[in-house]
């Protein structure tokens, strides 16, 4: 069995940020369309839509490595949670920034 290339993990890593992005707009856009109706509607809709982004990045990932079966993903859960905090906080900031404007 070879081992994977680092090359490999990166590809998969950008492979799930790049899908999780695209189906978090999605959510955001539709719940947007369907939820918002005037300016008090916005936070609520925001809220829910990172919750259910949050729900369908996990589901992603899971799916997305359990396609590629020779990837150790304990070599790359500490860059998995580092991102994932790095992407709380830029997400928890503009929601901030949306809220007090």
């Amino acid at each position: 069995m070879k081992t994977p290339s680092k090359l490999e993990y990166i590809g998969v890593l950008l492979l799930v940020g790049i899908i999780s992005k695209l189906t978090s707009s999605l959510i955001l856009e539709s719940l947007g369309y369907v939820m918002i109706i005037n300016r008090d509607d916005i936070l609520p809709t925001f809220f829910l839509a990172e919750i259910l982004s949050t729900f369908l990045a996990i589901g992603t990932f899971i799916f997305i490595y359990n396609m590629f079966s020779t990837l150790n993903i304990k070599r790359v859960m500490l860059y998995v949670y580092a991102l994932a905090f790095l992407g709380t906080l830029i997400d928890t900031a503009l929601f901030l920034e949306i809220a007090s404007s």
